[in-house]
């Protein structure tokens, strides 16, 4: 069995096999603590100028949006958006898919990295992950009531 679970204390989405314990003094982890990997890449690629440290950190982006960000995107767009679309939440659904699609679009592109599009995808990194942390995540702990979401 394969869990997909909502923290209370962080409203950060965990996938994996099954719930772990959690200590009471654990404190969340992730984006809302810090900028998430590759915006903070993307920024400071798009901000050097120079044209190796540009290319190496646009290739850091991409490795980590292939890495870790794909993955995540098609855990919540597999299980938790079908729940949130059955659920009636098709705006929500719809800002989260057509985020996930821009942000693969601009990855897609950083082969050949450009400082705007970097920027892009730092700026709609940031906001993608504020709006699941703020909303989407908030809405789907209020339609799972606790319960986890069986894969």
């Amino acid at each position: 069995m394969f869990v997909v679970q909502f923290n209370a204390d962080s409203s950060a989405i965990r996938s994996g096999p099954g719930p772990r314990a959690r200590s009471a003094r654990a404190r969340p982890r992730g984006p809302t603590r810090r900028r998430p990997l590759g915006a903070r890449d993307a920024r400071r690629a798009a901000k050097s100028g120079e044209a190796s440290e540009l290319g190496n950190l646009a290739q850091r982006v991409v490795s980590f949006f292939s890495a870790e960000l794909d993955p995540h995107f098609r855990i919540e767009e597999k299980h938790l958006l079908v729940f949130l679309a059955h659920a009636g939440e098709r705006d929500l659904v719809q800002r989260t898919l057509a985020e996930h699609a821009e942000l693969r679009s601009i990855a897609s592109t950083l082969c050949c990295p450009d400082p705007a599009m970097l920027l892009r995808f730092a700026d709609l990194l940031a906001e993608h992950v504020r709006f699941e942390e703020r909303e989407l995540f908030e809405v789907a702990q209020a339609r799972l009531d606790g319960n986890p979401i069986q894969i």
